[in-house]
């Protein structure tokens, strides 16, 4: 297959322009913006403040925020209109808005990664939907048209590099990192990529699904096949100029449960390319091997990046005739910031390491996972969104007020609760104080009024304090990306080429769109 990503022309990194000179980008004045912003007072107290915590006065609103929490102005707005304004960076909202945010507002998307798909590779791949009779639509079996959209772009990817440059070696050896429910594994095992697979996942419930896609798979396949042969024989009555052809080629898929880090990865591959080599006794020499990852979930990108990383410092020291086998490249893209492992996860290059330091809390990994962009795509869920952020301040508050322990302290939480939960606020309050395992009954704690002015004018607030929150993450989540690129950079020798990709469209919603190449 002939991939469209091209990784050899793609630049290693696309920084804002503002730091895109004509020698080399500035990495390093990058970073440095970014961690100043992040450290600033007013960009450092709303990420800090949850706004659960300031409705129940845990937190006073600090100085800085007085221009759009202590002023009338944002009584008297349409707060939609300012809140899509913001949003959508409409040059018109930044006058009718305090400086204090329009200034806030600008520098954040200023200093926010770009997230467009390369020139070239917008809509990629798919026309492998209809490309393979013996595969076809069910390639996709099991998935969302999300998750269709994101193995197909890893797919191309990962194509690209299993014959770099022209090379006449190609990889053949695939190994999947938290492979999930297999659907990224099942892809590369079947035509075009034809890849031998090891698909590794510490959760035994998501193995044994990805096992029973890939039988799914198979049945289906055969029965396909059969179809297709069965009608092939009827419109051609001489059956025998068919002759007997060859089944195509396809690759195989092993399952294995291990919590990768740099020690049991290794073990594993070389105990997979064992039982390949004791299956194919013509496979001889150096294997490649490459490693990948769709949305390795929190540590687990790090690992990916440390084991990557002491493998390669391995393979500087080690013949290959000690392991039979090589890391020759790898593509992994990371999730789930909520899951990082503060102390351990960041920062991680030698750079950052020596500024001023900034420690990821709880608050800074949750809004990294925002996708502030997306949200035009459909202002009612958003709008929705944003009300249910309210309504669970203003239950904070009412919990607080009423005796009980702050629930971030309790441990106590609410859950998901569906949409019609958010018709009345009457509704949610009975609803939440039984979700949360209060041992009372929900008339002994009547809803608390929420028409009067004074909490008409907090919920106003509340609803801005989400938002501006949440449009911060975009530079949380550059910086944790800029953080393992210039990892990457620090530690591999200068003729290895590092690269970040925006291999998916957030617009499908994958928003968690960058690979490290």
């Amino acid at each position: 297959m002939e991939s469209t990503f091209s990784l050899e022309v793609l630049p290693c990194i696309t920084i804002p322009s503002q730091y895109m000179t004509s020698h080399e980008p500035d990495t390093l004045g990058y970073i440095t913006d970014l961690l100043d912003f992040l450290h600033s007072p007013l960009a450092s107290t709303l990420i800090r403040y949850h706004q659960n915590q300031i409705a129940a006065g845990i937190h006073t609103p600090p100085p800085e925020w007085h221009e759009f929490w202590g002023d009338s102005w944002i009584d008297n707005v349409d707060l939609d209109t300012i809140i899509k304004g913001l949003v959508e960076d409409t040059e018109e909202v930044y006058s009718q808005v305090p400086p204090t945010i329009a200034s806030l507002i600008k520098r954040v998307y200023q200093l926010s990664l770009p997230r467009d798909p390369h020139p070239g590779t917008e809509n990629v791949h798919h026309d492998l939907k209809d490309a393979f009779w013996h595969v076809g639509h069910q390639r996709y079996l099991g998935m969302t048209n999300k998750k269709a959209h994101e193995v197909d772009q890893m797919c191309s990817l990962i194509s690209d590099m299993l014959q770099p440059g022209g090379s006449s070696v190609t990889v053949k050896h695939i190994v999947d990192i938290g492979a999930g429910q297999g659907y990224l594994s099942r892809a590369l095992s079947i035509p075009p990529v034809n890849a031998e697979v090891l698909a590794l996942d510490s959760n035994d419930l998501q193995t044994t699904g990805a096992e029973y896609w890939n039988d799914r798979f198979k049945e289906v396949q055969e029965t396909q096949a059969k179809k297709k042969k069965k009608k092939m024989l009827v419109q051609d009555a001489t059956a025998e100029s068919m002759g007997d052809s060859p089944a195509p080629l396809i690759g195989s898929i092993a399952h294995e449960n291990i919590f990768v880090d740099k020690d049991t990865l290794p073990a594993a591959i070389g105990k997979w390319i064992a039982s390949q080599r004791a299956a194919d006794v013509t496979d001889s020499g150096d294997v490649p091997i490459l490693l990948t990852g769709l949305h390795a979930c929190g540590s687990l990108t790090t690992a990916v990046l440390n084991s990557f990383l002491a493998l390669q410092r391995d393979q500087e020291t080690s013949s290959p005739s000690q392991k039979g086998w090589r890391c020759s490249g790898m593509a992994i893209v990371g999730c789930c910031y909520n899951r990082m492992n503060s102390e351990e996860d960041f920062p991680l290059s030698k750079f950052i390491k020596t500024q001023p330091p900034l420690r990821l809390e709880v608050q800074h990994k949750h809004l990294a996972a925002q996708s502030t962009p997306t949200w035009s795509n459909d202002w009612t869920t958003h709008r929705l969104a944003r009300k249910k952020c309210v309504y669970r301040a203003l239950l904070e508050r009412e919990l607080v007020n009423r005796g009980f322990e702050p629930t971030f302290r309790s441990g106590r939480q609410v859950g998901r609760l569906n949409d019609k939960s958010f018709e009345s606020w009457e509704k949610y309050f009975s609803l939440a104080i039984k979700r949360m395992g209060f041992d009372i009954q929900s008339e002994t704690i009547p809803p608390p009024i929420i028409q009067d002015e004074e909490t008409i004018r907090l919920m106003r607030r509340l609803e801005l304090l989400h938002v501006l929150r949440c449009l911060l993450g975009p530079v949380v989540e550059s910086l944790i990306l800029m953080d393992r690129w210039l990892y990457l950079r620090e530690e591999l020798p200068e003729q290895v080429k590092v690269q970040m990709v925006n291999v998916f469209n957030q617009n499908t919603g994958s928003a968690r769109n960058v690979a490290l190449v």
